[in-house]
Order: structure tokens, then C-alpha cells, then sequence
């Protein structure tokens, strides 16, 4: 019996994941949002098209709607890989989550820019 309340202790529970999932989503896309603003404003709005030209090629220089749509996409996603990753070692690390703002903004720091 002591095994059984162990066990169901230490499984993540549905508000525990819906948080996390919550956490990730919002973080990824505020990320995503004030990364790709300020690209935007540093470099003008065809630095959209640099992005999807990591994937497309040369096609992407081009322009369209369709290429401006997939760059945001693919900036979203990355940001979104970026923001689990912060999350999983978030969890490992605990000053991580005792220090949100310095910790953010440190990884922030040391993140890429796309």
C-alpha cells in the first residue's frame, strides 16, 4: 500500500500538466512575440523571410504571404522548443524557479537569435 500512495504522490497530475502546458504555451509565444518584434524593428520586416529561407532556400527571398506566414511559424515553434527545454531544467534546478526573472533573463541572454 505504501508502494501504491508513492506511486500516484509522484505522477504528475492533469493540473500539473495543464500548468506546465500553460506555462510553455504563454512563455514560447511572448518570447516568440517580443524576439521577432524587435528583429523586426533592428533588421525591417523581411528578416521574417531569413527564417524561412533556413528551411525553403532561395524561394523564400521572393516574398508572399505564404513565405512571411511560415517564417512567423517556424519562429514560434523554435521559440516554443526553447521555452520546454527553460521548463524541463527549470524543474531540475530549483534556483531556476527561486529566481524566475534573473534566470529568464539570463537564458534569454544566452538564447540565439533566429
Amino acid at each position: 500500500m505504501i508502494q501504491e500512495s508513492a506511486i500516484q504522490e509522484s505522477a504528475p497530475t492533469r493540473t500539473t500538466t495543464r500548468n506546465a502546458l500553460l506555462a510553455i504555451g504563454v512563455a514560447g509565444l511572448v518570447g516568440a512575440t517580443l524576439d521577432l518584434l524587435q528583429a523586426m524593428i533592428l533588421a525591417g520586416h523581411d528578416i521574417i523571410l531569413v527564417i524561412t529561407y533556413g528551411l525553403v532556400g532561395e524561394k523564400a527571398l521572393k516574398g508572399g504571404p505564404g513565405n512571411y506566414t511560415l517564417g512567423v511559424l517556424l519562429h514560434v515553434i523554435i521559440s516554443l522548443i526553447f521555452a520546454t527545454f527553460y521548463y524541463a531544467v527549470s524543474r531540475k534546478l530549483r534556483f531556476m524557479t527561486e529566481y524566475p526573472l534573473i534566470c529568464g533573463l539570463c537564458f534569454g541572454a544566452g538564447v540565439p537569435s533566429s
